[in-house]
């Protein structure tokens, strides 16, 4: 096996989306032969960040997950002088792809597959950290599933 089982990875995620919910998305992967699996949230408590998505590379009919990143998906209405002189550096160092959009600003982070949990609720620390919010709120939205080549 080159990835790791879909319902171990659902057990990892358990605490921020329903073990059902990944299952769900994988059959549909499976049925329409798509490799990307994106799970969407929506983030509270914090001014500048909108949204969190966890983003898997799914191998169809195998039922594997061969990566997984979160994209942190930052407002643009970040005073700019501050994400210049601080905030993208922080971004960088803390292990973030940083991609700056027209309106909102990427954090992509990768996730070690042997500590998914772990690895997560660190991303989630850092990004408090260098944004300054005391807690995030993070609530499931949905999935999409794709095909990337």
């Amino acid at each position: 096996s080159i990835g790791i089982d879909v319902n171990k990875v659902a057990e990892e995620l358990s605490e921020f989306i329903p073990t059902k919910e990944l299952l769900w998305a994988s059959s549909e992967a499976d049925e329409l032969g798509a490799n990307l699996i994106i799970l969407a949230f929506k983030v509270g408590n914090c001014r500048f960040i909108n949204r969190m998505n966890i983003i898997l590379r799914y191998l169809p009919l195998i039922s594997e997950v061969l990566w997984m990143r979160v994209e942190i998906i930052i407002s643009s209405d970040l005073p700019a002088k501050d994400f210049l002189t601080r905030i993208y550096n922080e971004l960088i160092r803390s292990g973030a792809e940083v991609a700056v959009k027209k309106d909102s600003i990427s954090a992509i982070y990768k996730l070690n597959l042997n500590s998914i949990r772990e690895s997560i609720k660190s991303v989630i620390n850092n990004i408090k950290e260098i944004l300054g919010c005391s807690s995030l709120e993070i609530n499931y939205l949905g999935f999409e599933v794709m095909n990337i080549g």
